[in-house]
């Protein structure tokens, strides 16, 4: 029997290149954004230390009081 391409073992394995490419493209458009838009920054920057008092990095229990945050995320 032929061996056909999907009954490769790698067949559905996401090319990593590629991934880590999307990745870097995603956090450059991200901080783009930052550069363009400064008061979106100043105002996420904002709610996260209204959250986090400045003190301590934010965790996964802070995200229901981080909505502005999260809907840049």
């Amino acid at each position: 029997m032929r061996e056909t391409y999907t009954d490769h073992p790698t067949a559905h394995t996401p090319d990593v290149s590629h991934i880590l490419v999307q990745s870097a493209l995603t956090i450059i458009a991200f901080v783009r954004i930052l550069v363009l838009y400064p008061e979106v920054q100043k105002r996420a920057q904002k709610e996260l230390d209204a959250v986090t008092g400045g003190l301590r990095l934010p965790d996964y229990n802070d995200r229901p009081r981080l909505p502005y945050i999260d809907a840049l995320s």
